[in-house]
């Protein structure tokens, strides 16, 4: 099959899990003999073919600036960059020029912020079958803020103005891959979707050697993800040290210089380790005996709880989103209400009056978690709706 995804970014330009496990499935596709070819946006247009053959086109964002600006924009700068994203007329001729140039068997869409869902006309005009890979809340809104917005609030009324387009677009796709039920679930309530045949296909990474330092003492929490406040960092942080347990907390990964500082502030605590971005993440997992993942806002399937399975380190977790659908209780993890210091501080408290039933959980995470850590097996079940979708062209 020759397949065209078209996805905001790409490797190795991302900021979340939707990018990062994005390219496995593109490698993996070529690695089966699929001709494969990304279209994605970038700060210039320029293309490149990847060792795997792999074709990139990265073309310049048709919209006010970056998905990842390099400077803070104000609101009304976002509402106009919103706006162009509700249909890029820009997006929908570099869509349909990569068509005609590569002339796909399917179009894969992603996360098509900056393209918009006027990738769905340029690939349906064509004659092209479309199989939407659902990863977040993106379609239904521009923001996680403003998903759950006051019916009649200004919030609601921009919403809806902006996302007006997506529903009836919709109906051009033929196929929808969801992370998640709960965000396929989302979709379906949200009026999208309602003509698209859906299949839930996780994230797979390859599971780990168990190989971890011995647990003793205090017990080691961590968190590891973008430092923002829907992630839960702010109550995580406040949690933790209300709480007062026998424990030390290391938080991974990065945000903007000047929150990061400010929770450096807040929180300044012996206990408390800010580590920055991890690039060995197997050495990092290997060191800790709990990782959490606090999300306050709805949360399709976290890339890091499942790099945690695959590392054999149990997670405590919201139970929010798609996350009740990755944990198997006392096997690989636990649920708790996480929303609010307080809630955090007593779930801590739980997990730490019996710190050996947290590290015994290491032997019996994988095994509890084989959904999600078998690539070979995500990339069957891929190849069966793509090869469907083209078969039904």
């Amino acid at each position: 099959m020759r397949l065209l995804f078209v996805s905001a970014l790409f490797a190795p330009e991302a900021i979340g899990g939707a990018e990062l496990t994005l390219e496995p499935i593109v490698q993996g596709m070529a690695a089966r003999g699929h001709t494969v070819a990304v279209l994605t946006t970038g700060r210039a247009d320029g293309d490149n073919t990847l060792a795997s053959g792999v074709l990139v086109m990265r073309r310049r964002i048709a919209n006010l600036y970056p998905i990842a600006p390099t400077q803070k924009r104000g609101p009304v700068w976002r509402a106009a960059w919103q706006l162009l994203d509700s249909f890029n007329v820009g997006g929908f001729q570099q869509v349909r020029a990569a068509i005609r140039r590569f002339r796909p068997d399917v179009v894969v869409s992603d996360s098509l912020r900056g393209f918009s869902v006027a990738a769905w006309p340029a690939a349906s005009l064509a004659g092209i079958p479309i199989v939407h890979r659902v990863c977040d809340a993106y379609l239904l809104s521009p923001s996680l803020n403003m998903l759950f917005a006051r019916p009649g609030s200004p919030t609601a009324l921009f919403k809806g103005l902006v996302r007006w387009p997506h529903r009836k677009l919709a109906n051009s796709v033929s196929r929808v891959i969801g992370l998640s039920d709960a965000i396929v679930d989302l979709h379906r309530r949200g009026g999208l979707f309602e003509n698209s045949r859906s299949i839930v296909i996780p994230t797979a990474v390859e599971v780990a050697p168990l190989q971890r330092t011995a647990g003793s003492g205090p017990l080691r929490l961590a968190f590891i993800g973008q430092l923002i406040p829907t992630k839960g960092i702010e109550d995580l942080l406040a949690g933790f040290v209300a709480a007062n347990v026998d424990a030390t907390l290391d938080v991974a990964g990065s945000g903007d210089a000047g929150y990061v500082a400010l929770l450096k502030q807040r929180f300044n605590d012996p206990r408390i380790r800010f580590v920055g971005w991890v690039s060995d993440k197997r050495s990092f997992f290997s060191r800790i005996d709990l990782c959490l993942v606090p999300s306050r806002i709805f949360d399709t399937l976290p890339t890091v709880v499942i790099e945690s399975f695959a590392h054999h380190v149990p997670v405590l977790a919201a139970s929010i989103g798609g996350i009740p659908e990755m944990i198997v209780p006392g096997r690989n993890g636990l649920l708790a209400n996480l929303g609010g210091a307080e809630q955090v501080a007593s779930a801590l408290r739980s997990v730490a009056a019996d710190p050996q039933s947290i590290r015994d959980m290491s032997t019996t995470t994988a095994d509890a978690s084989r959904r999600f850590l078998d690539p070979a097996l995500q990339l069957d079940r891929w190849e069966a709706v793509l090869g469907d979708a083209m078969g039904r062209r």
